[in-house]
Protein backbone atom coordinates (compact mmCIF):
# COMPACT_ATOMS: atom_id res chain seq x y z
CA UNK A 1 0.00 0.00 0.00
CA UNK A 2 1.70 3.59 -0.89
CA UNK A 3 2.89 5.47 1.92
CA UNK A 4 0.49 8.32 3.36
CA UNK A 5 1.24 10.87 5.56
CA UNK A 6 -1.45 11.51 8.29
CA UNK A 7 -1.03 14.20 10.74
CA UNK A 8 -2.70 14.20 14.30
CA UNK A 9 -4.18 17.88 13.23
CA UNK A 10 -4.96 19.59 9.98
CA UNK A 11 -6.78 22.87 9.45
CA UNK A 12 -9.46 22.68 7.39
CA UNK A 13 -9.66 26.23 5.28
CA UNK A 14 -11.88 26.86 2.70
CA UNK A 15 -12.95 29.65 0.10
CA UNK A 16 -15.19 30.67 2.15
CA UNK A 17 -12.83 31.21 4.91
CA UNK A 18 -10.09 32.87 2.42
CA UNK A 19 -12.94 35.44 1.01
CA UNK A 20 -14.02 36.21 4.45
CA UNK A 21 -10.05 37.12 5.60
CA UNK A 22 -9.76 38.96 2.50
CA UNK A 23 -12.95 41.00 3.36
CA UNK A 24 -10.74 42.34 6.61
CA UNK A 25 -7.78 43.48 4.57
CA UNK A 26 -9.87 45.48 2.08
CA UNK A 27 -11.98 47.07 4.98
CA UNK A 28 -8.66 48.43 6.40
CA UNK A 29 -10.38 47.95 10.13
CA UNK A 30 -7.79 45.11 11.67
CA UNK A 31 -8.80 45.44 15.15
CA UNK A 32 -12.14 44.76 17.21
CA UNK A 33 -14.94 45.43 14.80
CA UNK A 34 -17.84 43.95 12.60
CA UNK A 35 -16.17 40.23 12.69
CA UNK A 36 -15.27 40.28 16.30
CA UNK A 37 -19.12 41.36 17.63
CA UNK A 38 -20.25 38.27 15.04
CA UNK A 39 -17.67 35.69 15.84
CA UNK A 40 -18.61 35.95 19.91
CA UNK A 41 -22.39 36.13 19.38
CA UNK A 42 -21.96 32.86 17.29
CA UNK A 43 -20.04 31.20 19.85
CA UNK A 44 -22.68 32.12 22.57
CA UNK A 45 -24.77 30.47 20.64
CA UNK A 46 -22.90 27.19 20.41
CA UNK A 47 -21.60 27.13 23.73
CA UNK A 48 -24.59 28.97 25.53
CA UNK A 49 -22.64 31.26 27.39
CA UNK A 50 -23.90 34.76 28.00
CA UNK A 51 -21.04 36.36 27.79
CA UNK A 52 -17.92 35.62 25.63
CA UNK A 53 -14.39 37.42 25.72
CA UNK A 54 -12.54 36.64 22.26
CA UNK A 55 -9.08 36.79 22.85
CA UNK A 56 -5.50 35.58 21.21
CA UNK A 57 -4.98 32.21 22.66
CA UNK A 58 -6.60 29.53 24.47
CA UNK A 59 -3.54 29.70 26.93
CA UNK A 60 -4.85 33.61 27.23
CA UNK A 61 -8.39 32.44 27.98
CA UNK A 62 -7.02 30.73 31.16
CA UNK A 63 -5.07 33.57 32.53
CA UNK A 64 -8.05 35.83 32.01
CA UNK A 65 -10.28 33.09 33.51
CA UNK A 66 -7.85 32.65 36.50
CA UNK A 67 -6.72 36.08 37.19
CA UNK A 68 -10.76 37.37 37.22
CA UNK A 69 -11.62 34.51 39.42
CA UNK A 70 -9.38 35.09 42.10
CA UNK A 71 -10.46 39.07 42.08
CA UNK A 72 -14.39 38.44 42.02
CA UNK A 73 -13.82 35.80 44.98
CA UNK A 74 -11.12 37.43 46.64
CA UNK A 75 -9.37 34.31 46.94
CA UNK A 76 -6.34 35.35 48.40
CA UNK A 77 -8.04 37.76 51.10
CA UNK A 78 -10.04 34.55 52.10
CA UNK A 79 -7.03 32.83 52.86
CA UNK A 80 -7.45 30.35 50.19
CA UNK A 81 -4.22 28.97 48.08
CA UNK A 82 -5.31 26.05 46.67
CA UNK A 83 -6.40 25.05 42.74
CA UNK A 84 -7.37 21.79 42.19
CA UNK A 85 -6.20 20.54 38.54
CA UNK A 86 -5.51 16.95 36.97
CA UNK A 87 -1.63 15.33 36.69
CA UNK A 88 -2.35 14.57 33.44
CA UNK A 89 -2.72 17.17 31.02
CA UNK A 90 -0.91 20.54 29.11
CA UNK A 91 0.72 22.59 31.11
CA UNK A 92 -1.08 25.97 30.57
CA UNK A 93 -4.21 24.97 32.09
CA UNK A 94 -2.52 25.22 35.63
CA UNK A 95 0.08 27.33 34.97
CA UNK A 96 -1.68 30.80 35.13
CA UNK A 97 -2.72 29.57 38.58
CA UNK A 98 0.76 29.07 39.13
CA UNK A 99 1.44 32.47 38.15
CA UNK A 100 -1.38 34.21 40.05
CA UNK A 101 0.28 33.11 43.52
CA UNK A 102 -2.24 29.82 43.66
CA UNK A 103 -0.44 26.11 44.84
CA UNK A 104 -1.53 23.39 42.47
CA UNK A 105 -3.56 20.62 44.49
CA UNK A 106 -2.82 17.57 41.52
CA UNK A 107 -5.52 14.53 41.15
CA UNK A 108 -4.63 11.38 39.41
CA UNK A 109 -6.86 10.03 36.40
CA UNK A 110 -9.02 7.25 35.97
CA UNK A 111 -6.76 5.18 33.19
CA UNK A 112 -9.96 4.02 31.34
CA UNK A 113 -11.38 7.82 30.68
CA UNK A 114 -8.23 9.46 31.01
CA UNK A 115 -9.94 11.85 32.98
CA UNK A 116 -9.90 13.35 36.67
CA UNK A 117 -10.94 11.23 38.87
CA UNK A 118 -14.17 13.21 40.48
CA UNK A 119 -14.31 11.82 43.43
CA UNK A 120 -11.45 12.62 44.66
CA UNK A 121 -12.26 16.00 44.00
CA UNK A 122 -15.39 15.66 45.69
CA UNK A 123 -13.47 15.11 48.76
CA UNK A 124 -10.76 18.11 48.43
CA UNK A 125 -13.45 20.63 47.68
CA UNK A 126 -14.36 20.29 51.35
CA UNK A 127 -11.15 21.82 52.21
CA UNK A 128 -11.97 25.75 52.90
CA UNK A 129 -7.99 26.35 52.19
CA UNK A 130 -9.23 25.43 48.59
CA UNK A 131 -10.23 28.57 46.48
CA UNK A 132 -11.22 26.31 42.92
CA UNK A 133 -10.41 24.15 40.48
CA UNK A 134 -9.37 24.39 37.10
CA UNK A 135 -9.52 21.22 34.65
CA UNK A 136 -9.47 20.19 31.06
CA UNK A 137 -11.96 17.81 28.88
CA UNK A 138 -9.23 16.05 27.80
CA UNK A 139 -8.50 15.05 24.02
CA UNK A 140 -12.57 16.47 23.85
CA UNK A 141 -13.74 13.34 25.89
CA UNK A 142 -16.14 15.25 28.74
CA UNK A 143 -14.99 15.04 32.51
CA UNK A 144 -18.43 14.79 35.08
CA UNK A 145 -18.34 18.78 35.00
CA UNK A 146 -22.32 18.46 35.83
CA UNK A 147 -21.47 16.83 39.59
CA UNK A 148 -18.24 18.64 40.32
CA UNK A 149 -20.30 22.38 39.21
CA UNK A 150 -22.70 20.80 41.69
CA UNK A 151 -20.71 20.69 44.39
CA UNK A 152 -18.33 23.84 44.24
CA UNK A 153 -19.15 26.21 47.11
CA UNK A 154 -19.89 29.54 46.72
CA UNK A 155 -16.61 31.10 47.35
CA UNK A 156 -14.65 28.96 44.80
CA UNK A 157 -14.53 29.02 41.36
CA UNK A 158 -14.35 26.29 38.62
CA UNK A 159 -13.06 26.62 35.18
CA UNK A 160 -13.84 24.47 32.80
CA UNK A 161 -11.31 24.38 29.88
CA UNK A 162 -12.81 23.16 26.79
CA UNK A 163 -9.53 23.64 24.33
CA UNK A 164 -10.16 19.86 23.32
CA UNK A 165 -13.99 19.92 23.51
CA UNK A 166 -15.60 22.75 21.65
CA UNK A 167 -18.85 20.73 20.43
CA UNK A 168 -18.84 18.25 23.20
CA UNK A 169 -21.95 17.68 25.59
CA UNK A 170 -23.04 16.34 28.69
CA UNK A 171 -26.14 14.81 29.42
CA UNK A 172 -27.40 17.34 26.02
CA UNK A 173 -25.75 20.78 27.43
CA UNK A 174 -22.46 21.82 26.24
CA UNK A 175 -19.35 21.66 27.77
CA UNK A 176 -18.67 24.57 29.79
CA UNK A 177 -21.90 25.39 31.04
CA UNK A 178 -21.16 24.27 34.45
CA UNK A 179 -18.80 25.95 35.58
CA UNK A 180 -18.22 29.50 36.51
CA UNK A 181 -15.74 30.48 33.24
CA UNK A 182 -15.06 28.32 30.24
CA UNK A 183 -12.40 28.20 28.25
CA UNK A 184 -11.44 27.62 24.62
CA UNK A 185 -8.39 27.49 22.12
CA UNK A 186 -8.41 28.22 17.97
CA UNK A 187 -4.87 27.07 17.93
CA UNK A 188 -4.75 25.32 14.39
CA UNK A 189 -4.94 21.99 15.69
CA UNK A 190 -8.66 22.55 17.43
CA UNK A 191 -11.95 21.60 16.26
CA UNK A 192 -12.06 25.65 14.59
CA UNK A 193 -9.31 27.68 13.78
CA UNK A 194 -8.30 31.31 13.79
CA UNK A 195 -4.44 30.77 13.52
CA UNK A 196 -3.98 32.01 17.26
CA UNK A 197 -6.88 32.52 19.42
CA UNK A 198 -9.04 31.83 22.29
CA UNK A 199 -12.24 32.61 23.97
CA UNK A 200 -13.75 33.02 27.82
CA UNK A 201 -17.45 32.08 28.48
CA UNK A 202 -19.27 33.10 31.34
CA UNK A 203 -22.90 33.46 32.65
CA UNK A 204 -21.64 35.78 35.15
CA UNK A 205 -21.96 39.34 34.19
CA UNK A 206 -19.59 41.08 37.01
CA UNK A 207 -17.04 38.32 36.06
CA UNK A 208 -16.88 38.61 32.13
CA UNK A 209 -16.63 42.61 33.12
CA UNK A 210 -13.18 42.00 35.17
CA UNK A 211 -12.27 39.45 32.45
CA UNK A 212 -12.94 42.10 29.82
CA UNK A 213 -10.74 44.90 32.02
CA UNK A 214 -8.03 42.36 32.32
CA UNK A 215 -7.92 41.81 28.41
CA UNK A 216 -7.83 45.57 27.81
CA UNK A 217 -4.99 46.22 29.60
CA UNK A 218 -6.69 46.95 32.69
CA UNK A 219 -8.89 49.68 31.21
CA UNK A 220 -11.53 50.93 33.36
CA UNK A 221 -13.89 51.36 30.26
CA UNK A 222 -15.77 49.60 28.06
CA UNK A 223 -15.44 51.54 25.16
CA UNK A 224 -14.61 49.42 22.11
CA UNK A 225 -11.40 50.61 19.92
CA UNK A 226 -12.88 53.35 18.23
CA UNK A 227 -15.69 54.54 20.31
CA UNK A 228 -15.95 56.98 23.03
CA UNK A 229 -17.97 58.07 25.87
CA UNK A 230 -20.25 54.97 25.89
CA UNK A 231 -20.77 55.70 29.63
CA UNK A 232 -22.18 59.35 28.61
CA UNK A 233 -19.38 60.16 31.65
CA UNK A 234 -16.03 60.36 30.11
CA UNK A 235 -15.04 63.09 31.93
CA UNK A 236 -16.90 62.77 35.06
CA UNK A 237 -15.17 60.30 37.20
CA UNK A 238 -12.27 60.38 39.75
CA UNK A 239 -10.43 57.10 40.60
CA UNK A 240 -7.44 56.10 42.39
CA UNK A 241 -5.17 59.66 43.05
CA UNK A 242 -5.83 60.59 39.18
CA UNK A 243 -7.40 64.14 39.19
CA UNK A 244 -10.78 64.63 38.77
CA UNK A 245 -12.37 64.37 35.42
CA UNK A 246 -9.34 62.42 33.95
CA UNK A 247 -10.19 60.58 30.67
CA UNK A 248 -11.98 57.10 31.50
CA UNK A 249 -10.80 55.73 28.41
CA UNK A 250 -6.83 56.01 30.03
CA UNK A 251 -7.94 55.14 33.48
CA UNK A 252 -6.52 51.57 34.48
CA UNK A 253 -8.11 49.93 37.32
CA UNK A 254 -6.00 46.65 37.18
CA UNK A 255 -3.13 45.06 36.37
CA UNK A 256 -4.05 43.70 32.78
CA UNK A 257 -3.01 42.21 29.77
CA UNK A 258 -3.42 43.11 25.77
CA UNK A 259 -4.64 40.07 24.95
CA UNK A 260 -7.51 40.70 22.25
CA UNK A 261 -8.55 39.01 18.89
CA UNK A 262 -7.57 40.27 15.61
CA UNK A 263 -10.20 41.26 13.38
CA UNK A 264 -8.82 39.07 11.35
CA UNK A 265 -8.47 36.10 13.60
CA UNK A 266 -12.67 36.69 14.54
CA UNK A 267 -12.97 36.68 10.48
CA UNK A 268 -11.62 33.69 10.41
CA UNK A 269 -13.77 32.37 13.35
CA UNK A 270 -16.79 33.40 12.29
CA UNK A 271 -16.48 31.62 9.50
CA UNK A 272 -15.23 28.46 10.92
CA UNK A 273 -17.97 28.20 13.18
CA UNK A 274 -20.47 27.62 10.81
CA UNK A 275 -18.51 24.11 10.11
CA UNK A 276 -18.20 23.36 13.69
CA UNK A 277 -21.49 20.57 13.69
CA UNK A 278 -19.94 19.43 10.21
CA UNK A 279 -15.95 18.99 11.60
CA UNK A 280 -17.35 17.29 15.20
CA UNK A 281 -19.63 14.36 13.28
CA UNK A 282 -16.60 13.80 10.84
CA UNK A 283 -14.53 13.63 14.11
CA UNK A 284 -16.60 11.13 15.68
CA UNK A 285 -17.19 9.27 12.63
CA UNK A 286 -13.40 8.61 12.49
CA UNK A 287 -13.01 7.43 16.04
CA UNK A 288 -15.85 4.90 15.90
CA UNK A 289 -14.15 3.83 12.66
CA UNK A 290 -10.39 3.38 14.86
CA UNK A 291 -12.29 2.37 17.80
CA UNK A 292 -14.40 -0.62 15.91
CA UNK A 293 -11.26 -2.03 14.39
CA UNK A 294 -8.36 -1.49 17.35
CA UNK A 295 -10.82 -3.05 19.66
CA UNK A 296 -10.39 -6.22 18.94
CA UNK A 297 -6.89 -5.80 20.10
CA UNK A 298 -6.39 -7.41 23.57
CA UNK A 299 -2.87 -5.44 24.17
CA UNK A 300 -4.60 -1.93 23.57
CA UNK A 301 -6.78 -0.08 25.94
CA UNK A 302 -9.24 2.78 24.61
CA UNK A 303 -11.00 4.65 26.33
CA UNK A 304 -14.29 4.60 28.30
CA UNK A 305 -16.85 6.60 26.32
CA UNK A 306 -20.34 6.64 26.70
CA UNK A 307 -22.70 8.19 24.49
CA UNK A 308 -25.84 8.01 25.87
CA UNK A 309 -25.10 10.40 28.10
CA UNK A 310 -22.45 12.68 27.47
CA UNK A 311 -21.14 13.30 23.51
CA UNK A 312 -17.23 13.70 22.86
CA UNK A 313 -16.21 15.70 20.57
CA UNK A 314 -12.71 13.98 20.08
CA UNK A 315 -9.44 16.08 19.87
CA UNK A 316 -7.75 12.78 18.41
CA UNK A 317 -8.11 8.78 19.50
CA UNK A 318 -6.11 7.72 22.45
CA UNK A 319 -4.31 4.32 22.63
CA UNK A 320 -2.78 2.73 26.07
CA UNK A 321 -0.26 -0.17 25.11
CA UNK A 322 -1.11 -2.44 28.24
CA UNK A 323 0.49 -5.21 30.60
CA UNK A 324 -0.78 -8.20 27.47
CA UNK A 325 1.55 -6.44 25.19
CA UNK A 326 5.30 -8.07 24.14
CA UNK A 327 5.99 -4.49 22.77
CA UNK A 328 6.13 -1.03 24.30
CA UNK A 329 4.69 1.78 23.54
CA UNK A 330 7.49 3.09 21.95
CA UNK A 331 8.32 0.56 19.43
CA UNK A 332 4.98 0.98 18.71
CA UNK A 333 5.06 4.73 18.08
CA UNK A 334 8.35 4.23 16.34
CA UNK A 335 6.62 2.33 14.02
CA UNK A 336 3.63 4.26 13.22
CA UNK A 337 5.82 7.55 12.81
CA UNK A 338 8.24 5.57 10.24
CA UNK A 339 4.43 4.26 8.38
CA UNK A 340 3.45 8.15 8.56
CA UNK A 341 1.22 8.30 11.04
CA UNK A 342 2.07 10.97 13.63
CA UNK A 343 1.48 10.42 17.33
CA UNK A 344 1.75 12.44 20.56
CA UNK A 345 1.70 11.43 24.07
CA UNK A 346 -0.97 12.60 26.43
CA UNK A 347 0.13 16.19 26.35
CA UNK A 348 2.53 16.83 29.32
CA UNK A 349 2.40 13.17 30.74
CA UNK A 350 2.56 13.35 34.62
CA UNK A 351 3.10 16.80 34.88
CA UNK A 352 5.03 16.51 37.80
CA UNK A 353 7.58 15.05 36.40
CA UNK A 354 7.85 18.44 33.91
CA UNK A 355 10.99 19.98 34.54
CA UNK A 356 8.75 23.24 35.32
CA UNK A 357 7.48 21.77 38.38
CA UNK A 358 10.94 20.76 40.03
CA UNK A 359 11.14 24.25 41.68
CA UNK A 360 7.21 24.94 42.63
CA UNK A 361 5.10 24.06 45.07
CA UNK A 362 2.01 21.47 44.64
CA UNK A 363 0.30 18.77 46.51
CA UNK A 364 -1.01 15.76 44.89
CA UNK A 365 -3.58 13.52 46.50
CA UNK A 366 -1.83 10.20 46.81
CA UNK A 367 0.10 8.59 44.32
CA UNK A 368 -0.43 9.69 40.54
CA UNK A 369 -0.61 6.07 39.39
CA UNK A 370 -2.11 6.37 36.90
CA UNK A 371 -0.54 9.28 35.24
CA UNK A 372 2.68 7.97 35.38
CA UNK A 373 1.26 4.70 33.34
CA UNK A 374 -0.44 6.63 30.94
CA UNK A 375 2.35 8.82 30.42
CA UNK A 376 4.95 5.79 29.82
CA UNK A 377 1.98 3.57 27.75
CA UNK A 378 -0.45 5.81 26.05
CA UNK A 379 -0.19 8.03 22.85
CA UNK A 380 -2.62 9.65 20.44
CA UNK A 381 -3.40 9.99 16.90
CA UNK A 382 -5.36 12.04 14.70
CA UNK A 383 -9.05 11.09 14.05
CA UNK A 384 -9.65 15.01 12.81
CA UNK A 385 -11.89 15.44 9.54
CA UNK A 386 -9.33 15.92 7.01
CA UNK A 387 -8.68 12.05 7.37
CA UNK A 388 -10.91 10.30 4.82
CA UNK A 389 -11.89 6.68 3.68
CA UNK A 390 -8.57 6.11 2.24
CA UNK A 391 -6.57 7.52 5.21
CA UNK A 392 -8.44 5.44 7.65
CA UNK A 393 -7.99 2.12 5.58
CA UNK A 394 -4.37 3.02 5.87
CA UNK A 395 -3.94 3.42 9.39
CA UNK A 396 -5.80 0.41 9.64
CA UNK A 397 -3.39 -1.57 7.52
CA UNK A 398 -0.30 0.00 9.56
CA UNK A 399 -1.21 -1.42 12.13
CA UNK A 400 -2.40 -4.83 11.31
CA UNK A 401 1.82 -4.98 9.68
CA UNK A 402 2.78 -3.70 12.95
CA UNK A 403 0.93 -6.70 15.01
CA UNK A 404 2.22 -9.22 12.26
CA UNK A 405 5.52 -8.36 12.63
CA UNK A 406 4.86 -9.12 16.42
CA UNK A 407 3.48 -12.45 14.78
CA UNK A 408 0.06 -11.48 16.83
Amino acid sequence: MKKLEIPVSDADIDELDVSTLMSVVDSKWYTDGKFHSLFKQRLISTTKSRHITLCNSGSSALLLATSACAELYNSKKNGKKYVITCATGFPTTIVPAIQAGFIPYFVDIDRKTLQINHDTVLDLLGNREVAGIIVAHTLGFPFPADLIGESVFEDQFFIEDCSDALGAKIKGFPVGTFSNASTYSFFPAHHITTGEGGAVGTDNGKLHKIIESYNNWGRDCWCKPGESNTCNNRFGHQLGKLPEGYDHKYTFSRLGFNLKMSEFQSALGSSQINRLPEFVEKRQINFLSLYDFLSCYEELDLIDWNYTDDSPSPFGFPITVNEKANFTRNELVHFLENSGIRTRPIFGGNLIRQPMMQEVPYLVAGEMKNSDYVMNNSFWIGCHPKIHVEELEYMKYIFQQFFKSRKM
